[in-house]
């Protein structure tokens, strides 16, 4: 029905949760560099550009602008494109996460070339994100459906197993990190501020990817409206301003930081050489 959503509290917050990731998503990417000699510097710049995109196009398919500029349903041929171009956006933000997270667990274990190596490989994480759409545009005309509001929605059975082996993968670096911290010579202080650091970031993820997670699985049916449509949408909407939060509180509250930019307050002495893997904002 024209104009419903403007009466519902649901669309509306998905519609400013939205706003708020691409105002936050368009910081990280002033604040960082695709081009800096810092590893987590280029790493941020290309999770805010794929959060920005995702989050942009989410927009333009939301049911506010729908029903406020009184638009038609898009086709079913549309639809296909629009998930498409949003599971290329999802599946990058799951692969640069595990990047960040490889480069926790590598500024703990203080390995460098591995660093390096990971600042090599960081811009084919779109090349892998667009080749594991082709899988998945193969099976979005069985999964994908249009509702009455404008919303394109459905499963996505590739996407769904791309986010859970993402997860798992993050979850267990950042794992690695913190047992390995607490392993070396610091104290009671930095080690709390590093694990509860490293662990922000699967929190993160979780908060944000799952409630979509268990859509993409065919777990729930989304209708477009109730409870876990709009707490998934939300939630996932909410990923670019979340990421932005995280990562700022990380550079400017946890104090002091190692040239990685993951570990605050280790000996300086442990941190030859690790100029190149460092994060900075200015």
């Amino acid at each position: 029905m024209p104009m419903a959503a403007l009466w519902s509290p649901g669309p509306w917050v998905e519609f400013f949760a939205l706003l708020a990731s691409i105002v936050s998503s368009l910081w990280l990417l002033k604040v960082c560099s695709p081009v800096s000699k810092l590893l987590s510097s280029r790493q941020l710049w290309h999770l805010g550009l794929a959060d920005c995109v995702h989050a942009s196009i989410q927009l333009m398919f939301s049911e506010i602008p729908h029903d406020v500029m009184f638009l038609e349903p898009p086709s079913l041929e549309v639809a296909y494109r629009v998930r498409a171009a949003i599971h290329f956006c999802l599946i990058t933000l799951c692969l640069v996460e595990v990047q960040i997270a490889a480069t926790v667990a590598t500024a703990s274990y203080r390995n460098f070339s591995i660093a390096t190596r990971l600042g090599k490989v960081l811009p084919y994480s779109w090349l892998v994100a667009a080749f594991l759409v082709v899988l998945d545009y193969s099976t979005l005309k069985q999964h994908t459906k249009v509702l009455r509001s404008g919303q394109i929605t459905g499963s996505a059975p590739v996407v769904a197993l791309v986010m859970a082996a993402c997860f798992v993968a993050t979850f267990t670096l950042y794992l690695l990190a913190v047992v390995q911290v607490t392993r070396m010579r610091c104290n009671n202080n930095v080690v709390w501020n590093t694990s509860f650091q490293a662990l922000l970031y699967p929190l993160n993820f979780t908060i944000t990817v799952f409630p979509t997670w268990f859509i993409h699985k065919n777990y729930f049916k989304d209708s477009g409206h109730g409870l876990h449509h709009w707490v998934a949408a939300v939630c996932l909407d909410s990923n670019g301003w979340i990421n932005a939060l995280t990562y700022g509180y990380q550079s400017f509250k946890l104090g002091p930081q190692d040239a990685f930019g993951v570990l605050p307050g280790l000996d300086v002495s442990l941190l030859e050489n690790s100029e190149a893997v460092g994060f900075e904002v200015s």
